[in-house]
């Protein structure tokens, strides 16, 4: 039963897909993405010349609203590449310890998805891609007095995010 089950979802999201994603087809999509990623902090702490390193590896659920373009390179499939650029601010109140740092830099990632016709030029995209990102601290202030002459650090993820969009399409073999 689950492998019925499996099998008309496979060829419906096919059959939904051909009609909708043809080769040379323009997509461009707003919507909405959770992601899970895995973190590491690469901490750089300078005094007298002599640097100390740490690294720290965690992990973090995200959510964006992501804008996206693709491009169909056949019917039934579609391959997205996403480069860009990433930001972060983490703020921590917490009394006598206040913290405001500012990350920023370049994401990669790779995906797939499928597109579901609500018209002609109009659909509901999902999508599945790997993205990472690497960033720099930019600014950080504790206690409102910069920490950036002595302290360093790079922060890079890697993870795995969904997206749900509403799709526009263009171009192609209209």
């Amino acid at each position: 039963m689950k492998r019925l089950l499996f099998a008309s979802l496979f060829l419906f999201a096919g059959s939904a897909n051909a009609q909708y994603n043809q080769k040379g087809m323009v997509h461009l999509g707003l919507g909405l993405s959770l992601g899970a990623h895995a973190t590491e902090l690469e901490s750089r702490f300078t005094l007298f010349g002599i640097t100390v390193t740490d690294t720290e590896t965690d992990g973090a659920a995200t959510t964006s609203i992501p804008i996206q373009v693709g491009y169909s390179i056949g019917n039934r499939f579609s391959l997205e590449v996403q480069l860009g650029a990433a930001g972060l601010r983490i703020q921590d109140d917490t009394p006598g310890a206040e913290v405001d740092a500012r990350y920023s830099g370049g994401a990669f990632g790779l995906g797939t998805g499928l597109a579901f016709g609500l018209g002609k030029k109009v659909g509901i995209g999902l999508d599945l891609r790997y993205l990472a990102t690497n960033m720099e601290l930019r600014a950080m202030e504790v206690n409102d007095a910069s920490v950036t002459d002595f302290y360093a650090a790079t922060l890079r993820t890697s993870g795995v995010v969904a997206q749900i969009s509403l799709a526009f399409r263009f171009g192609g073999g209209e």
